[in-house]
Formats: C-alpha cells, sequence, structure tokens
C-alpha cells in the first residue's frame, strides 16, 4: 500500500538561485549563517543545497512538516533570508516549485530501527 499525498502531511518547497558566481563564498555563507537560521522557523525540518556544476544551477530545497506552516510565514521569512544574500552576494533564490512529499528514507540507527518516514 503506497501513501496518499493529501493535504496536511510534509512539503518540499525548491528554490533556483541566480547569478551565483562565488558557489564557494555562497556554501559558506549557507552552512554559516543561512542553514542555523532557517533551523530556527517553525515548521522546518531541512534543507539542502545542490550544485549542478554542468549548468551552473544552484538549488535549494526545504521540508516542511505541513503546507500550512510553509505557506503561513515560513516562505516569507525564507525570502527575507534571502534577500540578505541578494545584497551580500548579489545572489538571488526564486521559489520554483513545492512538493508534497510521500515518503523519505533515513539510515536505521539499528537493526531494530528501520522505520521510514520524514527525516
Amino acid at each position: 500500500m503506497y501513501p496518499d499525498p493529501r493535504p496536511g502531511g510534509p512539503v518540499l518547497q525548491t528554490y533556483l538561485a541566480t547569478r551565483a558566481a562565488d558557489v564557494v563564498l555562497l556554501t559558506a555563507r549557507m552552512i554559516d549563517t543561512v542553514f542555523p537560521r532557517l533551523s530556527e522557523f517553525l515548521g522546518i525540518c531541512q534543507a539542502e543545497l545542490l550544485f549542478d556544476h554542468s549548468a551552473g544551477a544552484v538549488l535549494l530545497t526545504t521540508e516542511w512538516m505541513t503546507e500550512q506552516q510553509m505557506r503561513r510565514r515560513g516562505m516569507r521569512e525564507a525570502m527575507a533570508l534571502f534577500g540578505k544574500l541578494r545584497d551580500q552576494l548579489d545572489v538571488t533564490f526564486q521559489a520554483t516549485s513545492d512538493h508534497a512529499l510521500l515518503s523519505a528514507s533515513r539510515k536505521p540507527r539499528n537493526d531494530r530501527d528501520m522505520r521510514t518516514g520524514p527525516l
């Protein structure tokens, strides 16, 4: 039986960065400043920074407990945080899509812990 993608479950929001000239500096700023601030947002589960070196694209995905939490304040707070990156590094993150999360996997802590679910 597969999960039902009904409203109210976890959701992923994807952002595309434009003009990310200095990927090393962007990565450092994300790790040192942005990820710690994102982790304080109500309802956020995780964030990942992805690079496509061949296309020069930078993607950021954020996972939220519910779409309501993401829409209520999450996107607004994230965009305000990304505005600081625009000012400091001349990089702009634009929200591109959101997706209902049907399932996720994680590495089990031991052989008894084989559950799957949000990370």
